[in-house]
């Protein structure tokens, strides 16, 4: 079974476990983490424990169940993401979900779906589901994992049963650090979340592309430097990974309460014209390059300068 390497994210496992060994779990779960961390593991965990065939608190990892969940066999256990070199998931693959789901259990009366990247979901797949949400088959569990749930349409949302994987504590990211021969920030700026940053940029594998990225944001809002570094920074990644870290730079400079030199009402701004591309990249749309690196920095720009008619304009054209 997929080992859950936090401690506050076994909790919310062991929690789902045991709300579906008293009859109380919901047939649609959206699981959402504070840190960006966990959600599959968690998920694995716990569709492994629905399908065990031992009566155990915990899965037990030696029955049938959850060999064949562990072989990757199991036939009422069923896992989404998005296809390779795909953005999202499609309507295509929801469908097939939908009739795995219809059909009678092969090795009990428990099925499993997860639904991994739920947020990158189109909306086609999305409208595709909402039936099978509404009128889920019996005894079947549907897991959506998403780092974004407001990416979802409000009437996925209002179908499933939210639950959030907790920060991680200081502790938990120190405990990480030290296995993994990281080296700490450490001065009378460190805080629980740098360290969570730090732990959530290596786990990802996207920390250097994570922090030039931000470096770039910060030379623009605290410096009032220009768009060109930010632009370059960008071509040089992926577009999506690339939009994703400036939206995650955002956000955390919003939690923070690090504005710069720009107002919180631009940074919001910002975040949800970004927020609104990003979210189109997923669903298909394919804007050249090098012109979305460009408008994205020069939307920085604007933001750190308050020209809040600017950002507007970038919001109408995104149809936010």
């Amino acid at each position: 079974m997929t080992k859950i390497a936090f401690a506050e994210h076994q909790a919310v496992a062991r929690q789902l476990v045991m709300l579906h060994r008293s009859g109380s779990l919901p047939h649609a779960i959206l699981l959402s983490s504070a840190s960006g961390l966990g959600l599959d593991a968690v998920a694995h965990a716990v569709g492994t424990s629905l399908l065990c065939d031992a009566n155990e608190e915990w899965a037990c990892t030696r029955c049938r169940g959850c060999e064949l969940v562990a072989a990757g066999s199991h036939g009422d256990y069923r896992w989404v993401s998005p296809g390779e070199g795909k953005t999202g998931i499609g309507v295509e693959q929801v469908r097939l979900a939908i009739d795995f789901m219809s059909k009678t259990s092969a090795y009990g009366s428990q099925k499993v779906l997860v639904f991994s990247g739920a947020d990158r979901m189109s909306s086609a797949a999305a409208n595709a589901l909402l039936k099978t949400l509404e009128e889920p088959p019996g005894n079947s569990v549907i897991i959506l994992l998403a780092d974004r749930t407001w990416f979802l349409p409000a009437t996925i949302r209002s179908r499933c049963q939210s639950w959030r994987l907790p920060p991680l504590s200081e502790s938990a990211c120190r405990s990480y650090i030290r296995e993994h021969g990281l080296i700490p920030p450490e001065d009378d700026q460190t805080t629980r979340r740098s360290l969570e940053r730090l732990v959530v940029d290596h786990a990802t594998g996207r920390a250097d592309s994570n922090e030039q990225v931000a470096l770039a944001i910060c030379d623009i809002l605290d410096a009032g430097g220009s768009s060109d570094k930010l632009s370059r920074t960008l071509q040089q990644t992926e577009l999506t990974e690339g939009i994703q870290a400036v939206l995650l730079v955002l956000e955390e400079r919003l939690r923070s309460q690090l504005y710069g030199n720009a107002s919180v009402l631009a940074l919001l701004h910002l975040h949800r014209v970004v927020a609104t591309l990003l979210q189109r990249i997923r669903g298909g749309a394919i804007p050249a390059k090098e012109t979305a690196c460009y408008e994205v920095a020069n939307l920085v720009v604007q933001a750190a300068r308050n020209q809040l008619a600017e950002l507007q304009r970038g919001l109408d054209v995104m149809g936010a």
